[in-house]
């Protein structure tokens, strides 16, 4: 279990203070739901995992199947410009649309903080060395979703 942060989340290299927290439970597992005050319409926080890296890879995807699987939960990736990017995760997918409609939604991975290339690099282009660590997570907006 991720555990769940006193007052603050460090994302993107900012503090975002918590307002409220509850856990999601899907699937048997508890994920923590953050709701923060951020700088942009960052408007809450799921964590799904981190994971602290044993050993230097590039096979990202892998990592993050695994990871997932054990928790009974399925990733879909999209290919854009032949490259593979995290687009949902099954069965949170259905758990936050059913909390969160209309908002904007993204799963985003996160190295030791930070999106890789600010949100650019694909997972297939990642390398994680000894002592990173991986997190994925749901970022919910305050926007809506466009509806056309």
């Amino acid at each position: 279990m991720i555990p769940m942060p006193a007052k603050h989340l460090d994302l993107w290299g900012e503090k975002m203070a918590i307002r409220h927290s509850e856990s999601l439970n899907v699937r048997g597992n508890e994920f923590p739901l953050h709701e923060v005050a951020a700088s942009d319409d960052t408007h809450a926080v799921l964590l799904i995992s981190s994971e602290r890296i044993t050993a230097d890879t590039n096979n990202v995807l892998s990592l993050i199947k695994r990871t997932l699987a054990a928790r009974r939960l399925q990733p879909r990736f999209v290919m854009s410009d032949n490259h593979l990017f995290l687009q949902s995760i099954s069965s949170l997918d259905e758990e936050i649309a059913r909390s969160f409609k209309r908002q904007q939604v993204g799963v985003i991975a996160l190295v030791n903080g930070q999106e890789p290339g600010h949100g650019t690099h694909a997972l297939d282009e990642i390398t994680l060395h000894e002592g990173d660590t991986l997190e994925l997570l749901y970022r919910i907006g305050n926007s809506e979703q466009s509806t056309s």
